[in-house]
C-alpha cells in the first residue's frame, strides 16, 4: 500500500481471480498502523467477475482516500468488507470524491455490510446504472436509524441504503435515479429546492405515466440543461397540451440537451398537439436518441427547431422519414446530422410537392453521416433544391438502395471529404455539389 503514496491513477481489469484490490487485513497483520495518505484520483475497475471488495477490511485506521475523486466498478459484492469484532459503526469519509460512476455491477448491496455512515460532501456526479440489487437512496433518517443484523451466512437482513438523499445534495450536480427513487423525490421534495444545482439528470427504469414526472418538475429541478430518459415505458414523453402546465416556460428555456436511450415502447416524444411555440422546442440544441425500436414520428409535423446544432438518431426501426419540409427549414444551426439502423427509412426530409421550388438551406451543417439504413433512397424525393454553404463532410455506408442523393440541385461548395461506397451516387455528389 506504500506505494499508493504517489500514484494518482490505478487501472485493474481482465483479472479472473481477483477478490480484493486492496489488502488491508495483510497491513494490519504487518503491523503497519501508521496513517497514511494517498494522492490517488482516479480508481478503474471492469471485468473482474470474482471480486468481491475493493478494500477487504476497513481501511479509514490505516490509509486515507481523501483524494479519490472516480470510481468504475464491475463485478463487486461491497465496496468495503466487513471485518470481524469491528467496530458497532463505522462512518466513512471522502471528503475530495467529486465523481462516483457504478455500471453494471449485478451483485452489489451495499458499501459496507454493517451499520455505517457515508459522507461525500463534494460530490458532484452521481452515475449508477444496472445495479438491481442496491438500494440507492433513503428519504429521511428514520432507514439509517433501523437496527442492524446479519445472519450466521452473512446475509444482511436489513439493507442499508447506499446514500441519505439530504446529505449526497448539497453539491450535485448530474445525478441519476431509477423510476422509485424519482417517486421518492417527487413525493418528498417538491418544494424544498434542494436540487438547485443539478444540471444534468439521468432518469431510468421509471414504468409511471410521464404526468406524474412533469407535474412538479421544473420546481424539483429548476436549473437543468442536459435530460437523459433511459430504459423506461413511456409511449408518449410529452404527451398532451396539458403537459405545458407542468413543463414550464422557465425551465423549457435551460434545458439545452435531450437524451432518450432504450425506449422500446415509445412511440412519439412530443404529441401532436404540443404548442409549437414551445420554448423548448426554440431552445433546445443538442437531440440524439438511441434504440427506440417504435418510434414513429420524431417531432410534429410543423416544429421549428431555430437553435439545435446536433441530431444523431440510431436504431428507430419504424421511422419512415426523419423531418418535415417545414422542420428542415428552421434548421439554420444544425451543424452535425446522424442518422444510423433505421432500417425502414425511406427519406431523410420527407417531399412537400406544394413548396417543389423552394430552397433548402442548412446554413451551418458540416457533418453529415448515413450509416445502415437499408431502405433509403435519397436525402429527399422531391424537387426542392437542398444547399449546403458549409458542409465539409459526408458519409454513407450501408445504405444500398441510395442511387442519388436528391432528385433536384445539390450545392455543397466546402464539401472536401466524401466517403461513399456507391459509384452512381457518388457520380451523382461530384457533379452536383459543386
Amino acid at each position: 500500500m506504500q506505494v499508493l503514496q504517489t500514484l494518482e491513477e490505478l487501472e485493474v481489469k481482465d483479472c479472473d481471480s481477483l477478490e480484493a484490490v486492496f489488502d488491508v487485513k495483510g497491513m494490519k497483520s504487518q503491523e503497519i498502523m501508521i496513517k497514511q495518505s494517498t494522492q490517488l484520483k482516479r480508481l478503474t475497475l471492469s471485468t473482474l467477475p470474482k471480486l468481491k471488495h475493493i478494500w477487504n477490511e476497513d481501511p479509514h485506521e490505516i490509509i486515507s482516500f481523501g483524494n479519490l475523486c472516480k470510481i468504475e466498478s464491475c463485478g463487486v459484492k461491497e465496496i468495503v468488507a466487513m471485518e470481524e469484532g469491528g467496530p458497532m459503526e463505522i462512518n466513512f469519509n471522502f471528503p475530495q470524491l467529486e465523481v462516483m460512476e457504478l455500471y453494471h455491477l449485478t451483485n452489489l448491496k451495499s458499501f459496507y455490510q454493517g451499520k455505517h455512515t457515508l459522507d461525500f460532501p463534494s460530490l458532484k456526479t452521481l452515475n449508477v446504472y444496472r445495479c438491481e440489487a442496491l438500494r440507492m437512496f433513503s428519504f429521511n433518517n428514520s432507514d439509517l436509524q433501523q437496527p442492524y443484523s446479519v445472519d450466521k451466512n452473512q446475509d444482511m437482513l436489513f439493507q442499508q441504503p447506499l446514500f441519505c438523499i439530504e446529505k449526497l445534495i448539497p453539491n450535485l450536480e448530474e445525478l441519476t435515479v431509477n423510476g422509485t427513487d424519482m417517486l421518492g423525490i417527487l413525493n418528498g421534495y417538491r418544494q424544498e429546492n434542494i436540487f438547485h444545482k443539478v444540471k444534468f439528470l439521468r432518469l431510468q427504469c421509471f414504468d409511471e405515466t410521464p404526468t406524474i414526472l412533469l407535474d412538479d418538475f421544473h420546481t424539483i429541478f429548476p436549473n437543468l440543461e442536459t435530460f437523459q430518459v433511459r430504459n423506461s415505458s413511456f409511449e408518449i414523453l410529452f404527451p398532451t397540451k396539458r403537459t405545458t402546465d407542468h413543463l414550464s416556460m422557465q425551465i423549457s428555456k435551460k434545458i439545452r440537451n435531450l437524451w432518450l436511450f432504450e425506449l422500446e415502447k415509445l412511440e412519439y416524444i412530443w404529441h401532436e398537439d404540443f404548442p409549437l411555440d414551445h420554448p423548448l422546442f426554440q431552445y433546445i440544441e443538442e437531440l440524439r436518441l438511441l434504440n427506440c425500436p417504435s418510434l414513429i414520428s420524431l417531432v410534429p409535423s410543423s416544429t421549428s427547431f431555430t437553435s439545435l446544432t446536433y441530431l444523431e438518431v440510431d436504431d428507430c426501426k419504424e421511422l419512415i422519414y426523419l423531418i418535415t419540409y417545414s422542420t428542415a427549414k428552421s434548421l439554420v444551426q444544425l451543424k452535425t446530422l446522424k442518422i444510423k439502423n433505421c432500417e425502414k427509412m425511406l427519406d431523410v426530409v420527407k417531399v412537400d410537392e406544394e413548396k417543389a421550388e423552394e430552397n433548402i438551406v442548412f446554413e451551418n451543417l458540416e457533418y453529415l453521416e448515413f450509416t445502415s439504413l437499408s431502405s433509403l433512397r435519397s436525402f429527399c424525393y422531391g424537387k426542392q433544391t437542398f444547399i449546403f454553404p458549409s458542409l465539409l463532410r459526408f458519409i454513407v455506408k450501408g445504405c444500398p438502395q441510395m442511387k442519388i442523393f436528391s432528385s433536384s440541385l445539390t450545392v455543397a461548395p466546402c464539401l472536401t471529404r466524401i466517403e461513399v461506397i456507391l459509384t452512381q451516387l457518388l457520380t451523382q455528389l461530384l457533379n452536383k455539389c459543386s
